[in-house]
């Protein structure tokens, strides 16, 4: 989750990609990467409560 950004949701088709991972680093921070295997970027669908939340937001 902490890899998402809003340019990964599409609220239209109610989905969200995933295309990064977040991973923390003591003294480095936050460092984002791309997910180690094919499996692990893909599409989501989401809930409608869910869209209807993030549409709120």
């Amino acid at each position: 989750m902490l890899g998402l950004r809003w340019e990964d949701v599409d609220l239209d088709a109610g989905t969200v990609t995933v295309r990064r991972k977040a991973r923390y680093f003591t003294g480095q921070g936050v460092v984002f990467s791309q997910p180690k295997t094919k499996n692990s970027r893909r599409t989501i669908e989401l809930a409608p409560t869910a869209v209807r939340l993030l549409r709120e937001h």
